[in-house]
């Protein structure tokens, strides 16, 4: 509050507030010295209800946090944001971490004797990171096809859970070898392949698609992009094990005069050194077949066959940690 902008507050006896306040007491009756404390104090009260109770609040936790020390850390390894949760469980009561990602650094306000303690756990945690290579093998595949590798689909479409996942006990050259020995059938067909090196606990994208052609006016023709793109963010776990949090986006059409589909679907799971991941359109999985069972997260990316089959755009990733 501006109070140079006030008219002067006058106390019960009628002397200005500034004169109250540039006046020794000293010499002051008994009871003037009693109506100058009076007056402080019922000024004082009146202009902290003013305040809200949340700013009263923060009062009281900047003046819990009196003797607490605050620290800047820098991190040179790994995103400073992947730190927090890790940081948190070894606060005080009153601590805090916050990051700043623009210049990849922890604002620590801690205890001083708990202080050290925190940017040991952050050393630990700050270290250089291994590379894995991101596999992604865009499949359109029979319901057949995935039977045999161990994924059964349920009936309908719609978007998978996460909720689902199976782990395939083994890599990616079964699939591989399996994909090869059906596409001559027609049960199983590599559209495309793509690979990215990329750091751990870093994002990985990937893009696949094609251009479809649309019939313009006048004879000409048009395209339109239909695109399937990929993201994951792998985290290497103990035991030689990743951790991969999965994004997708797929646009689909069986006719591109009526528009396209569009489908995403998002999950993490954990597997091993070189396993796959397989994304394609299902409700629910289960493991079924005589083959692998695959991880599977569901999204709508399925067409009809002519007899009553059904092909499916499924997405085989897979993760491996490079030396």
């Amino acid at each position: 509050m501006d109070w140079s902008s006030k008219p002067a507050l006058t106390c019960v006896w009628g002397h200005r507030m500034s004169d109250t306040m540039n006046t020794s007491p000293k010499g002051f009756s008994p009871m003037r010295q009693v109506m100058v404390v009076v007056c402080f104090w019922l000024v004082s009260a009146m202009v902290f209800s003013t305040v809200p109770a949340s700013a009263q609040e923060g009062y009281a936790e900047i003046a819990a946090r009196q003797g607490m020390a605050t620290e800047i850390i820098e991190v040179s390894w790994v995103p400073a944001e992947s730190l927090v949760d890790l940081v948190e469980p070894f606060l005080t009561e009153h601590g805090s971490v916050v990051a700043d990602p623009g210049s990849n650094m922890l604002i620590v306000v801690e205890t001083p004797g708990n202080m050290s303690q925190i940017r040991n756990v952050i050393a630990q945690f700050d270290r250089p990171q291994p590379q894995v290579r991101i596999q992604a093998r865009l499949v359109k595949a029979s319901e057949n096809f995935l039977n045999r590798l161990g994924v059964a689909w349920s009936s309908g479409q719609g978007f998978g859970n996460g909720n689902s996942l199976v782990v395939l006990n083994g890599d990616i050259q079964p699939v591989d070898a399996a994909i090869n020995a059906r596409s001559q059938s027609g049960h199983a067909q590599l559209e495309s392949t793509l690979n990215v090196t990329t750091l751990a606990l870093e994002r990985a994208e990937l893009a696949m698609g094609s251009s479809l052609p649309i019939p313009g006016g006048h004879g000409a023709t048009d395209y339109r992009d239909v695109v399937v793109a990929l993201a994951v963010t792998p985290r290497v776990m103990p035991g030689n094990r990743l951790r991969l949090a999965v994004e997708v986006r797929g646009e689909t059409t069986s006719n591109p005069l009526q528009g396209i589909d569009i489908s995403s679907a998002s999950t993490v799971v954990e597997v091993a050194n070189g396993q796959a991941v397989a994304i394609g359109s299902a409700d629910t999985v289960t493991s079924g077949g005589s083959g692998q069972n695959v991880p599977l997260l569901g999204y709508g990316f399925t067409e009809r066959q002519a007899g009553g089959g059904r092909r499916s755009l499924v997405i085989f990733v897979s993760a491996e940690i490079l030396d």
